[in-house]
């Protein structure tokens, strides 16, 4: 009661001092006249209700659009490029790629005229995280191998941060955990060099993902825990919807889909505050499972027809391929073997086409091809030294399990040993009580019968006397008959 508590007046606190960042900002727009500082305001407005809401609204819309049209008129292009790329990040969160795609092009364009590297990264990496986010890895690799030639150049932290996240998804997509994992430690130690928590939260999720993956159930609920104690202080209600469905899907792994079902019941409640595309379909495809395994095959149903529905509405091929296997099992699983072949040829085209091996080998050899020499060595001794914390971590948390397993162990022994004592006093008691009852129930007919007795003797005498004549009638008869002699 106390842990939700906390999550609500920490989301209050910071969605109040959101809105009013967001009203201060209007109040400031509506007495600017500079163009350049109008466009900053927009592009700043559309950012914080974007934080605000998560989600895309008119006020959204009206504002990107408003900044890129004054931009482009005064020719202000770090403005022009900021609110297109607020735009294509936000479209590709809520699984428009098509929409994020359009604005990240043709920044692409405006990057290249004005040589402004910083941007073209951020627009190349974006570029590639649509192309992944529609399954298309191809396309996906050649973007980011084109954003390594700059994050070499630039050295900067936070590109290094960007693009190894970026490759260990792609990592993962493809099935290679391990590289996967790599990928994601060398992310988080830039992250955690770069002091941006936020950022460490999602590398602390992706890692957990990857953990689970590989089977490693322990590793994987303790970065989702790390991952929701930020997100919870943060307010970050996203995150925290991405947190409790990774620890829902642990417990579904260790075959717990009632403890699993409860914490995505827990992640819908933020699901249902957000547009986050890859939450909600990793949240839907998860509750069909878990009401699978409890045998619950309507409610199954229920809710992977709906993910497969927003699968295809928002294009996310990978995770369709998942809804589409799930939703085969299910119908075999009512003996539709028909609607169940139908979606296993689904997914099956779909794998096959998101799996190129051509992809694996083209991302395969990104960092035989291409040297990021500079920070090779560096990178690989951070990541062992996070992975060793890491290990020594969960051995802490596991000796901390352990010994309050034992503790509870010798609670419960002697619990057990002051209850079966309690009994034998109980029970002695209730045979001294049952014997003193006897005996008084003895003692009881001893005087019944006493007094049986004793009542029976005056009855005796009292017919005796009854009979015989008193004392002065003999003696009278006798001196008679003494007399008479």
């Amino acid at each position: 009661m106390k842990f939700y508590l906390f999550i609500f007046i920490t989301f209050y606190n910071i969605l109040l001092s959101q809105s009013k960042k967001v009203d201060s900002l209007i109040l400031v727009l509506k007495n600017t006249k500079n163009d350049t500082t109008t466009v900053k305001l927009m592009n700043d407005l559309a950012y914080e209700i974007y934080l605000r809401t998560e989600s895309v609204d008119n006020d959204f819309a009206a504002y990107i659009d408003s900044a890129i049209r004054i931009s482009e008129r005064i020719n202000f292009s770090k403005g022009n490029l900021r609110a297109r790329l607020i735009a294509a990040n936000t479209y590709r969160n809520i699984g428009q790629i098509a929409k994020a795609k359009s604005y990240l092009i043709t920044a692409l364009d405006i990057c290249k005229k004005t040589n402004d590297e910083d941007n073209l990264f951020k627009t190349i990496n974006g570029l590639g995280n649509c192309f992944s986010k529609e399954g298309d890895f191809k396309n996906a690799s050649a973007y980011y191998f084109d954003a390594l030639k700059i994050v070499e150049k630039k050295h900067n932290k936070k590109f290094f941060s960007s693009i190894y996240n970026s490759l260990g998804n792609l990592y993962y997509s493809q099935g290679d955990i391990q590289k996967s994992i790599s990928y994601h430690l060398k992310s988080l130690s830039f992250n955690i060099d770069i002091g941006n928590k936020m950022l460490q939260s999602f590398s602390y999720i992706n890692l957990g993902k990857s953990y689970l993956k590989t089977n490693k159930r322990d590793s994987a609920i303790f970065y989702y825990n790390k991952a929701l104690i930020i997100q919870t202080a943060e307010g970050n209600f996203v995150g925290q919807g991405y947190s409790y469905l990774g620890i829902g899907e642990v417990y579904l792994k260790k075959g717990l889909a009632s403890a699993a079902l409860d914490y995505f019941k827990r992640a819908y409640s933020f699901a249902e505050r957000s547009q986050d595309a890859e939450l909600i379909s990793g949240l839907l495809n998860s509750m069909g499972q878990a009401y699978y395994f409890l045998g619950d095959l309507n409610k199954s149903l229920e809710f992977l027809i709906k993910a497969v529905a927003f699968d295809e509405k928002t294009a996310k091929l990978p995770e369709l391929s998942s809804s589409y296997f799930q939703l085969s099992k299910t119908y075999a699983a009512k003996k539709d073997f028909a609607n169940a072949y139908f979606y296993f040829q689904k997914h099956t085209t779909i794998k096959d086409s998101v799996s190129n091996s051509e992809v694996g080998k083209k991302i395969s050899s990104l960092e035989y091809n291409y040297q990021i020499a500079q920070d090779k060595k560096i990178s690989e001794l951070e990541s062992e030294k996070i992975r060793i914390i890491h290990e020594e971590e969960v051995n802490t948390q596991k000796t901390i399990i352990w010994s309050a397993c034992i503790v509870a162990a010798i609670v419960s022994l002697f619990s057990i040993f002051i209850f079966r004592e309690y009994r034998a006093k109980k029970t002695a008691n209730e045979i001294i009580s049952k014997q003193k009852q006897e005996v008084e129930n003895q003692k009881q007919i001893i005087e019944e019968k006493q007094k049986e007795v004793l009542d029976s003797i005056h009855y005796a005498k009292r017919i005796q006397n009854a009979l015989l004549p008193n004392e002065k009638y003999i003696t009278k008869n006798l001196s008679r008959l003494k007399n008479g002699n």
